[in-house]
């Protein structure tokens, strides 16, 4: 498979696999891809700050923020070993500032290492209308063959 073509595979691998079943978080979360670069190893997935994600203070609730990461570097990792299933390792996030509900928070990753056995990823948060940073996380894959 040439670069465009692992491009677009993707957009297709995040709309499909999110959605295979509705009832799942990844579906409930409804990531929306934006952009990647195969061969830079990096991507952008938007997620909608839903009610249902809100804390006591309306903004949106850390471990909403967390599933996000994982869904948006888990499908990195993903993707970029050829889609080979992957689980998370490790997840640490660094919260920043609040993320207002109702906003759009685009999630940007970067695979740092991507070997054969783990995928190593990074990542940032920023909400979608200002690109204020919300958060940073790292976290590693380990490929399930």
């Amino acid at each position: 498979m040439n670069t465009i073509e692992k491009n677009e595979s993707f957009y297709t691998l995040v709309r499909e696999r999110a959605h295979q079943e509705e009832s799942r978080l990844n579906a409930l979360l409804d990531p929306q891809p934006l952009a990647c670069d195969f061969e830079a190893g990096t991507t952008a997935i938007a997620f909608r700050i839903q009610p249902w994600q809100r804390n006591p203070y309306g903004d949106a609730h850390g471990g909403a923020i967390a599933s996000m990461f994982d869904t948006a570097m888990g499908f990195t990792a993903f993707w970029i070993s050829d889609g080979s299933w992957t689980t998370t390792v490790d997840l640490m996030i660094n919260y920043l500032s609040p993320m207002p509900a109702g906003e759009e928070m685009v999630v940007c990753s970067q695979v740092k290492k991507a070997g054969r056995s783990l995928v190593r990823v990074t990542a940032e948060a920023k909400v979608g209308s200002s690109h204020k940073l919300v958060a940073t996380a790292s976290a590693n894959f380990m490929l399930l063959r």
